[in-house]
């Protein structure tokens, strides 16, 4: 669990900056928010999430919504890739942000440190930035912890 100061990130968190980012891209040469995720969740901490890489293109950002929430609070013994929603003040490593864009819960990014996510969006490579400030903290919709994480 991490306290509420906010913390430098890792140093391991420098080679996924600057990925630039690529609708349905799941690398180093490319990524979109859910790559870049599961990018990190492979080479960091070890667990492999399912690619989903034309999710993007195929749903109404209305729709999407309901595809990212089945995949991050899928019941247990459904999928191995688990999910439970947590709340901001318990975060640890690794959890992921399920975020509002233009309206719709259509964003996610992984949290590095406490008070740190790394992700990236359309017209911008992957950075690691602070969520607890004004620009993102009223768009946070929800926290999501990997069961094989911080238990």
């Amino acid at each position: 669990m991490l306290s509420n100061t906010p913390i430098k990130p890792p140093e391991w968190v420098a080679n996924y900056i600057g990925i630039p980012f690529y609708l349905g891209g799941r690398g180093l040469n490319g990524a979109d928010c859910w790559g870049l995720v599961r990018l990190v969740m492979t080479n960091q901490f070890g667990i492999k999430l399912p690619s989903h890489s034309t999710t993007y293109e195929e749903l109404d950002p209305t729709e999407l919504w309901a595809t990212l929430s089945h995949l991050l609070v899928a019941e247990k013994n459904a999928h191995p890739e688990t999910w439970k929603p947590i709340i901001l003040n318990e975060i640890c490593s690794g959890d992921l942000l399920l975020i509002r864009m233009r309206g719709y819960a259509v964003h996610v990014a992984i949290v590095v440190a406490n008070g740190w996510m790394l992700h990236t969006e359309e017209g911008l490579d992957s950075v690691c930035e602070q969520f607890r400030g004004s620009r993102w903290q009223h768009r946070i919709l929800g926290a999501y912890r990997h069961v094989r994480l911080c238990s």
